[in-house]
């Protein structure tokens, strides 16, 4: 699935209503472009010019309108603008530099932008955009703490940009509205996709290897569809997923495999979380596939398979202060489990029937009827999806 582009509603503003305004600027560090830096191409441009970047590596520190104290290689001072590299492999942008106050590219207020074809390189974070809308594509985000992060964002999509090494690659908080993130591959970043306090979310076919955490909603209503998620070999922490306070969430077919460490579970759901979704493949090696925690709720949840990790395939816990009140009824029904073995199944999945005294397991899952059969399409085995990195 592919957002329109702000680059494209940009160029249909420009010819629509000021055509003969536009205007293209070269920033070539041979001198032979209209600028050497891109700063200076910045601050000469107009709302709807595009800004050509030539091979090299560009660096500097400026001012960001509106932050004291904080300095950026690239700060975007008005709306409008699109920046485009000659290809990442040849236009990079940013110090090696991560202190908090430094960012490679920064716009604080800027009601829309776009950004192409890029290497960022350093900061504490790659790209930090506030209170407006942004464009991200076919970039890659190196020796940053985070990658791109958006505060109070409306309307920003990142698509088929590559994170790599980093604590974070992407965070979006504070109230942001219509945040997609598509066709993105996630590289020993520890936490691969954060977003807190956003309504409309989308992780749409990304894939995430050697990651601690692939994706995390907090607050938030959202989808997340067709990711491939592989967890960091022999950690003994992480999900692939986790859902907390979320009161609408929609996964599907997503392969969720974290069979090469420890981590105590694949999907968490939290919080009083609501998730929906189908086609979806989960396997862990820690304690269990799937962990429910607090009055969640799992409603169309089916045609997934959820296989035993070691010691549960799911884990069912509510809390309630009198165990004298009726449990919860949880409908997992219509899944695969491993297995056709019903009595195997019960014994994989740990919900109140195993502990009926105890205040924190209030919860019954119902999986009768399931499937007896896989129900997804063979997916990529891990070593393919490896593939593609090396």
């Amino acid at each position: 699935m592919q957002k329109p582009s702000i680059l494209i509603a940009i160029a249909i503003s420009v010819l629509s209503a000021a055509m003969a305004c536009a205007h293209t600027w070269h920033v070539e560090q041979d001198g032979s472009g209209d600028f050497l830096e891109i700063q200076d191409a910045i601050v000469a441009a107009a709302e709807g010019d595009t800004i050509l970047v030539g091979p090299g590596h560009y660096v500097g520190q400026h001012e960001i309108p509106g932050a004291t104290d904080h300095t950026a290689t690239v700060a975007f001072d008005k709306p409008g603008l699109v920046l485009l590299g000659e290809s990442v492999d040849t236009v990079r942008i940013g110090e090696d530099d991560t202190s908090a106050n430094y960012h490679a590219i920064a716009g604080l207020g800027i009601a829309s932008a776009a950004i192409g074809n890029v290497t960022v390189n350093g900061g504490s974070d790659g790209v930090v955009w506030e209170a407006g809308g942004l464009e991200v594509r076919h970039s890659r985000f190196e020796n940053c703490v985070y990658g791109v992060v958006i505060y109070r964002g409306n309307g920003c999509d990142i698509f088929g940009c590559t994170f790599q090494d980093l604590e974070r690659g992407v965070f979006a908080a504070q109230m942001s509205t219509q945040i997609f993130i598509g066709s993105c591959v996630f590289i020993g970043v520890d936490t691969g996709v954060d977003v807190q306090s956003t309504t409309s979310a989308t992780v749409d076919s990304c894939t995430f290897s050697d990651g601690v955490l692939g994706i995390q909603y907090y607050y938030v209503d959202g989808t997340i569809s067709d990711c491939e998620i592989y967890g960091r070999a022999n950690h003994d922490y992480g999900r692939a997923i986790a859902i907390a306070a979320s009161p609408d969430i929609a996964i599907t077919d997503c392969v969720m495999d974290y069979t090469m460490n420890s981590a105590y579970a694949v999907l968490q759901v939290s919080n009083g979380a609501s998730i929906t979704g189908s086609g979806n493949v989960i396997r862990g090696d820690g304690q269990t596939s799937v962990l429910l925690s607090g009055e969640n709720s799992c409603y169309d949840f089916i045609n997934n398979e959820i296989y035993r990790a070691r010691h549960f395939c799911l884990i069912a816990q509510a809390w309630g202060e009198n165990t004298d009140d009726p449990p919860l009824h949880l409908d997992m029904t219509g899944n695969y489990w491993g297995t056709e073995d019903e009595a195997l199944i019960a014994e994989w999945i740990d919900d109140h029937l195993d502990h009926p005294d105890h205040p924190n397991y209030r919860m019954v899952v119902d999986f009768v009827p399931y499937h007896g059969d896989p129900v997804r399409v063979e997916s990529r085995s891990l070593s393919q999806v490896r593939g593609i990195f090396d």
